[in-house]
Formats: C-alpha cells, structure tokens, sequence
C-alpha cells in the first residue's frame, strides 16, 4: 500500500452522464460505475471540474424499480459514486463541492489518515430525490478527520461501513472496522441520519461527533443491527449537537433482505 497524498482544492465537481467514468477496480462495493477514482496503483492528480448536471434518468429511475420490485438492490441500478479512494494512506479532501451524485458521493475504502475539510456536499431529495447519495461512507479506515463541511443528501450524511455482503464478519480480507473518526464543526441540512452505524458495518471503535449544526436530519444516531453479521459498536460519543434533529438515537434491525 503506497503513501498517497490526494489534494482537491477550490473545485466544483457536477456528475457528468458523458465520458468520464471509470469501474472499479477489485471493489465489491455497489455502484459500479465511478466517476472519479484513486487507487494505490495511481498518483494524485487535481480535479478541476465537472459542468454536467445529473438527468432524471440517473437517479430518477431506481425508485419506480423499488416500486414495482421490493428485492431490487443497487446493483441493479448502474448508478456511479462520484468520488472513490481505495487503499491509501495521508488523504487530504479540501474545499471541494460535490453536488447531484446518482450514488455514494464520496466512498472511503481500506484508507489510513485522511483529513476531509471544507466539503459541500449536495443531493437532492425532492422533487426527484437521488437515493444512496450518502455524503461520505467511511468503509474499513483508520484515523479519520471530517471538519468544516456541510452536507444536505437523501441518505446518510456519515455513514460508518465494513461489512459488505451477508455474513461479511467472515470476511476478513474485504472487510473490517473502522477506527479512531471524528467529525466537528459541520453543518447538516437534511439527511436521513447525521451518523449511521451500519448497515454494513462489523466494527466501529472511538467515534466521535460534536460541536455541529444541524437543520433537518431524520436521526442524530442511527444503529443499523443485521441478523446475520456480527457487529460490534464502541466507545461512540455525540456532544454539542445544535439544531433540529427528529430523533436523537435510533436503533433497530436491519431486516431489507431478510
């Protein structure tokens, strides 16, 4: 795993349905598609900008799936996450604005110290909302500062992952936990939870957020419990919280495909 420093600054990144994106590489993360990756076999590059709003037909479409059928999952939809790093160490996201991401609009896999800092993250949630769109997804990562953001998206503004697919805790190679996260200073518009533990979560360990404003989240702490993995949540503190928030803790199964 090689030392990567990734520096995106002052930029406006839009989803563009043109050229562009690029599928994953040893991921079995949804959303295949990405329009923005880092890996370790890469070198950092800037990012200047996208101008391309996302159609309706990006993330319009997958909700009338759902309707029609209930066992429909993200990977049935070619919906690409807007920003992906994989497997690097000393990651510095700044004064970025991410807007209208079909999917996971930033996806942070097996990285080690990364700071994000100055992030507007936006998706909408009417009149078309765009499901998935959680702001951030912190997935099997170590020592992990998030300040000095704002996030308004249809899903999870912070959602703490690691454990990807049905008795994930057996898999140790892909998966594992996240450790040592502070998120301060941010502000939230709406969201369906500030912090989200799960669902595809096996070890969360020193979790900190505080010192925040929020507008109109659904839940402050959200824990995702699954039936068929391990999961296991430690030493999580939430102070400071100022604003509205609809519930403060909310626990409760996590039973989509069971």
């Amino acid at each position: 795993m090689k030392k990567l420093i990734l520096l995106f600054a002052a930029a406006l990144v839009l989803f563009s349905c043109g050229g562009g994106s690029k599928k994953a590489q040893n991921s079995e993360s949804e959303g295949n598609f990405i329009t923005v990756c880092f890996d370790e076999q890469q070198k950092a590059e800037a990012i200047e900008s996208y101008s391309t709003d996302a159609p309706f037909d990006v993330f319009g479409g997958y909700a009338p799936h759902r309707d029609v059928m209930m066992m429909c999952t993200n990977l049935d939809e070619m919906r690409p996450r807007l920003v992906f790093v994989q497997g690097c160490n000393d990651v510095r996201l700044e004064g970025v604005r991410l807007m209208n991401s079909p999917f996971w609009t930033t996806h942070l896999y097996q990285c080690k110290r990364v700071k994000v800092s100055g992030l507007h993250i936006f998706a909408p949630s009417a009149p078309v909302p765009a499901p998935s769109s959680d702001a951030i997804d912190i997935d099997v990562c170590t020592d992990v500062h998030i300040n000095g953001c704002y996030f308004s998206v249809n899903d999870d503004a912070i959602a703490l992952k690691g454990g990807k697919g049905p008795w994930a805790h057996k898999d140790t190679v892909n998966n594992g936990e996240n450790r040592n996260i502070i998120i301060e200073d941010c502000t939230y518009g709406f969201c369906h939870s500030m912090l989200t533990c799960g669902s595809e979560s096996l070890h969360n360990y020193n979790i900190v957020l505080r010192n925040c404003e929020v507008k109109n989240a659904a839940r402050m702490l959200w824990l995702k419990m699954r039936p068929d993995t391990e999961q296991n949540y430690e030493y999580i503190t939430v102070e400071g919280i100022r604003g509205n928030v609809h519930c403060m803790l909310y626990v409760k199964p996590w039973t989509q495909f069971f």
